[in-house]
């Protein structure tokens, strides 16, 4: 959730408005854009998840989303902005599938409604803190400071997914 509020519904919108002077028009253009992206990869990578792995799809994607995100800021013009968000919507169609599913694959029976609302939690911890901290740093840092901010919590995802184990059970070999 992080993502989205921080990124998506905070530091996007204020970056196209303040610093290119695009119009809500063109604001909503950038995000169909993103999100025609990010739908049109969540299925290949849903797909992609459950025959390589969870690791294999979330590991690139999160450090391309990370990569993407920070470049963001970056944008001079409307239409790199919208270059830009395509590149940010397939990172986050790709980075957005396994988390689910890695929580399905381990999971055990009976306790999926505590891990489920653990995993909620936390997105509502991002959802709640990352305007706030978004707002923050674009105030403070400009936005090519905030962009590159943002992205702590998908380096902390991005640490945390190298170092845990593929959580996709394969069937066994006869």
């Amino acid at each position: 959730m992080w993502f989205v509020i921080a990124v998506f519904d905070t530091l996007v919108p204020l970056f196209a408005s303040d610093e290119l002077g695009m119009s809500t028009i063109g604001i909503g253009i950038v995000f169909a854009v993103a999100l025609a992206a990010e739908f049109a990869v969540l299925y290949p990578a849903g797909s992609l998840a459950d025959r390589r792995g969870r690791r294999f799809v979330l590991v690139p994607s999160l450090a391309f989303l990370a990569l993407a995100t920070a470049a963001v800021g970056f944008a001079s013009s409307p239409v790199l902005l919208g270059v830009a968000m395509a590149v940010l919507g397939v990172a986050s169609g790709f980075a957005g599938v396994p988390p689910g599913a890695m929580l399905s694959d381990v999971v055990e029976k009976g306790s999926s409604a505590t891990a489920v609302g653990v995993f909620r939690f936390c997105g509502d911890l991002g959802f709640t803190l990352g305007p706030l901290v978004a707002g923050f740093a674009a105030a403070q840092l400009d936005f090519r400071g905030a962009f590159p901010l943002a992205v702590a919590p998908t380096l902390v995802a991005l640490v945390l997914a190298l170092r845990s184990t593929e959580t996709l059970r394969r069937p066994q070999a006869a």
